[in-house]
């Protein structure tokens, strides 16, 4: 549930431009992030999956498995 609320705030804050900021700003596209100085541009949905796809750990060669003591 955390990284989901996560994900919807960063679009919400990065890709996401609000109208009434846009007003306030001229006519061109600003979204909050862009209003509080965070970021220069609108990013797209390309920036926040590449964001997920690289703080993902790397998968790697596992080590070998211990085998179970059967009973005799």
């Amino acid at each position: 549930h955390c990284y989901a609320a996560a994900l919807y705030f960063t679009y919400y804050n990065f890709c996401r431009p609000h109208t009434t900021l846009t007003k306030e700003r001229g006519g061109y596209k600003t979204t909050p992030a862009m209003a509080a100085g965070l970021a220069d541009s609108v990013h797209d949905i390309r920036w926040l999956s590449d964001l997920v796809t690289e703080s993902m750990p790397k998968s790697g060669k596992r080590g070998p498995y211990k085998k179970r003591k059967t009973a005799a």
